[in-house]
């Protein structure tokens, strides 16, 4: 039988998650304080130190030269008028309105550079989405479930609250169960509270929307002054914040083991972020006033 090169790799990248969460379980917890727990783990070691701490560090010095700045904007466009005011350089309207922009540009990606605090490394967090991908993937083979995380998510958008409630007190799993090496059949009775089996959809449908509320949370809390920083930020925010407030009915039919990560996931994320408020908070240098400023 072939398989595809591709399956190969992923197979492999599934095996130490997959291994690290049959570590914290041998240690003797359940299956429902073992999931939170490989969250906190794989957040603190593939997330927060190598993604989420460096990207801290270059937003700070990246505010940190809001007056180096301004004071290049000002310099910038002070030579503009002059040269269109007195030396009238300029013979096309716009044009020296053009040459600054593209010269402000310039020095900005220059002083960027120099300081180490571009797009790019601001950015950082967003590469942690394909290791969240492979943790979900590895405990949606290890739930047993047929279809990926997008065919749960269609499947919860074509299936009314009342059909997965019915689904999930019938003790029907969300799909399909398919077998593998994956597969960990003790997820069914090693729940907690009210969703004793990890392997079904919450049968009250609390659990969808506990993941909404804690997502809001941690985009508002990750939106206080100084931490959003460009128009970039401020999109992606406004695009979180939908996602947040529809993943709850999209999540009705996710097994409860999934969700279950999902919210420690988040949790953890917003316990980094406390760290990186308490120990690398951001700090806005004060702009100067541009009054009195003769041109």
């Amino acid at each position: 039988m072939f398989t595809s090169p591709l399956a190969v790799l992923l197979e492999a990248a599934l095996t130490l998650p997959h291994g690290i969460m049959q570590g914290v379980h041998s240690c003797g917890l359940t299956w429902a304080y073992t999931i939170p727990a490989t969250a906190l783990i794989v957040r603190c070691v593939s997330v927060f130190l190598p993604f989420s701490l460096p990207a801290r560090k270059t937003q700070q010095r990246y505010l940190a030269l809001n007056p180096v700045r301004q004071a290049r904007t000002m310099q910038a466009r002070k030579l503009y008028f002059h040269e269109v005011n007195i030396q009238q350089k300029y013979e096309i309207p716009g044009q020296g309105f053009l040459v600054l922009k593209m010269s402000e540009r310039r020095d900005s990606i220059a002083l960027h550079k120099r300081w180490r605090c571009g797009i790019g490394r601001r950015l950082l967090p967003v590469l942690q989405f394909p290791i969240w991908l492979v943790m979900a993937e590895t405990i949606r083979r290890m739930l047993g479930i047929e279809y990926g995380l997008l065919g749960l998510v269609v499947k919860s958008f074509t299936t009314a609250p009342k059909d997965a409630i019915a689904t999930a007190e019938s003790g029907g799993a969300a799909a399909p169960i398919i077998d593998g090496p994956f597969l960990e059949p003790s997820l069914a009775t090693e729940g907690m509270l009210w969703f004793p089996n990890l392997m079904i959809p919450d049968p009250t449908l609390a659990l969808p929307f506990i993941l909404s509320t804690v997502m809001l949370g941690n985009i508002f809390i990750n939106s206080k002054e100084g931490k959003v920083v460009g128009k970039f930020q401020t999109r992606l925010r406004r695009i979180l914040i939908c996602v947040a407030l529809a993943i709850g009915p999209l999540t009705f039919q996710l097994p409860a083991g999934l969700l279950l990560y999902w919210i420690s996931s988040t949790s953890s994320a917003m316990l980094m972020n406390a760290i990186l408020d308490t120990f690398w908070p951001l700090k806005v240098p004060p702009f100067a006033s541009h009054s009195g400023i003769s041109w």
